[in-house]
């Protein structure tokens, strides 16, 4: 209550870092105390109306004041009155006049304590936190947690999972001996008289086995025992946990299961790739299907769509008729039903199937039907069926293998049949190959004769106009010499056309390999081939000093140049020189 003294103090704990709330009596500072709780309280003595060791009291009754520290200044120094301060709650006190110094020790000493108070809570609401998360891992764990008093015989303790595990609350467990060494124990200690002495030179056990719970349902579990141990090393009790293991038995035959159908996908896909010998792989494939899905009857049937029927071709565990009733209809067979929809089909007993009416399948006496078909760029080609003299179930993960394996047949057939009408166009082709070479070859020889021959009548031709002109040409009147003119110069051109004829039937011929060719020399070789023309018309030829290099067919190259140099040549009026 005295304000210098209230602010001494108050500068002195801003000074340590602390945020400092000021009351100038016991009321107010009460009232701050249960707003903000502060962990380090320091109080005068003496106050009006309500004195400082009132207050202290106050506050260590508070359901929070245990967790602060108190320091109570005061001018009293008799033993009698430290008592009174330390009975009042109080941790330290602080004489008066204040000895700076001695106030910063007793300061120092507070502030340590707060800071132990403050871990010692941290660490106790970590303890209660930890406590309860393994209260409730113990009440959630799907293990069941559980301990056995050796020396009484009797399970003292089990945890509430045994609930789900065994149908049963802890309580009618723990009552009924019979049914917790059933279930909690494995075979071959239920009978154990003296458990203790059995495990006492053992560290650890582990078993798995089969449990019958009081519903009839069994269990797979897994129990671990391990033994307690007194302080002497003697076994006073057996404790362990039990974890249902039936939900990884299931996958675990699940897996053995899909591993299974794999290696016959794998083993199927070898065969189809070894041979294009459909009755021999199809023989082999069954037995592997048989094998693998433990159906004792497997066949497949090809589909005669013109027919409407199924005929069966090849089986494992049922012999093909070699009647006429391997011939089957679609609306008799569930098969049928399989091609129709286009997908697997299913039926745990046949025989009151409306679809199960041919009389060879109804004679064989099959139950349990299962129909995938061949599915394979969209068409069917045929059915794989699966079939038992017995009824059984028939797993959704049997159907999703089953159409993979139809498919996969499928692909394979589709790839011997394109391979069969490959050969067969091959074959073909090469008929048409000698054909064709044969007629290039008669074609040839006959361009050859042809041009042949005709050159003889018109060498003839031109030749008697020659001497016609050499010999009477003085005595001919001037249009009867134009006329034999007229037949040498269309000789002529008859035998150019020839010629021609003759060059275009070899090149038609002749595969034409592309090579690098200087376009310069080309050039030159055509002006060689038509400059007799080029003379006659005194045509003048104007090329450049340098040609780039071509990829070309030698020959092929010079005769396009050539004739157009020639057609240049001609067409162009007599009464001009060409260029």
């Amino acid at each position: 209550d005295n304000p210098d003294d209230r602010w001494l103090l108050g500068e002195i704990l801003r000074g340590r870092g602390h945020t400092v709330t000021a009351c100038e009596d016991a009321e107010s500072a009460w009232a701050a105390y249960r707003e903000s709780h502060p962990p380090l309280i320091v109080l005068d003595w003496v106050l009006p109306e309500i004195d400082g060791l009132e207050l202290c009291r106050l506050i260590r009754e508070d359901d929070r004041g245990p967790g602060c520290v108190i320091l109570v200044v005061t001018a009293r120094a008799s033993a009698d009155d430290l008592r009174m301060v330390l009975e009042a709650g109080a941790d330290d006190y602080i004489p008066k006049p204040l000895n700076l110094p001695l106030f910063e020790i007793r300061l120092a000493v507070a502030e340590q304590r707060v800071k132990n108070l403050r871990e010692q809570e941290r660490t106790r609401l970590e303890l209660e936190g930890k406590t309860r998360e393994l209260e409730t891992l113990f009440q959630n764990l799907d293990e069941v947690i559980f301990s056995i008093d050796v020396s009484q015989g009797e399970l003292s303790h089990v945890s509430p999972a045994i609930v789900e595990l065994l149908g049963v609350f802890p309580e009618a467990v723990m009552r009924d001996r019979t049914v917790w060494k059933d279930f909690l124990l494995p075979p071959e200690l239920r009978d154990v008289e003296d458990l203790a002495e059995w495990m006492s030179d053992k560290h650890s056990l582990t078993f798995e086995y089969e449990a019958l719970r009081p519903d009839g349902d069994t269990r797979w579990v897994k129990s671990t025992l391990k033994p307690g141990l007194s302080p002497e090393g003697a076994v006073i009790r057996v404790d362990g946990f039990v974890s249902d293991l039936t939900a990884r038995r299931v996958v675990e035959e699940e897996l053995s299961a899909r591993n299974q159908e794999l290696q016959t996908l794998y083993r199927v896909s070898e065969v189809t790739l070894a041979t294009s010998d459909l009755d021999k792989a199809f023989q082999e494939i069954l037995k592997e299907v048989g094998e693998a899905t433990a159906f004792p009857v497997c066949y497949l049937e090809r589909l005669d769509e013109e027919r409407d029927r199924l005929v069966l071709a090849r089986a494992h565990g049922l012999q093909v008729p070699t009647d006429g009733s391997a011939e089957i209809p679609l609306q008799d067979t569930i098969s049928g039903l399989a091609v129709e929809e286009r997908k697997p089909v299913a039926v745990e007993d046949a025989r009151s199937h409306p679809r199960f009416r041919n009389d060879f399948l109804r004679r064989v006496g099959l139950r349990s039907y299962v129909a995938f078909p061949l599915l394979a760029s969209g068409k069917v080609q045929g059915v794989l069926t699966l079939a038992d003299t017995e009824i059984r179930e028939i797993p959704l993960r049997l159907l999703a293998w089953g159409e993979s394996l139809a498919n996969s047949l499928a692909s394979f057939v589709e790839r011997v049949e394109a391979e069969r009408a490959l050969r067969k166009g091959e074959q073909q082709a090469l008929a048409l190959a000698g054909e064709l070479t044969q007629a290039n070859d008669e074609l040839e020889a006959f361009a050859y004769s042809v041009s042949h021959d005709l050159r003889a009548p018109l060498r003839t031709m031109q030749g008697f106009a020659h001497a016609l002109i050499q010999e009477h040409g003085e005595d001919l009147p001037p249009q009867a010499g134009d006329f034999a003119q007229r037949i040498i110069a269309s000789g002529q051109e008859a035998e150019e056309l020839i010629r021609d004829l003759l060059f275009y039937s070899r090149m038609s011929f002749e595969e034409l390999q592309l090579e690098e060719i200087e376009l310069g020399q080309a050039v030159a070789d055509a002006h060689r081939q038509v400059g007799g023309d080029l003379e006659e018309r005194r045509a003048v030829l104007i090329a450049p000093d340098e040609f780039p290099t071509v990829r070309a067919h030698h020959t092929t190259l010079v005769q396009i140049l050539a004739n157009l140099l020639s057609n240049a040549v001609k067409f162009v009026p007599d009464e001009r020189e060409p260029e």
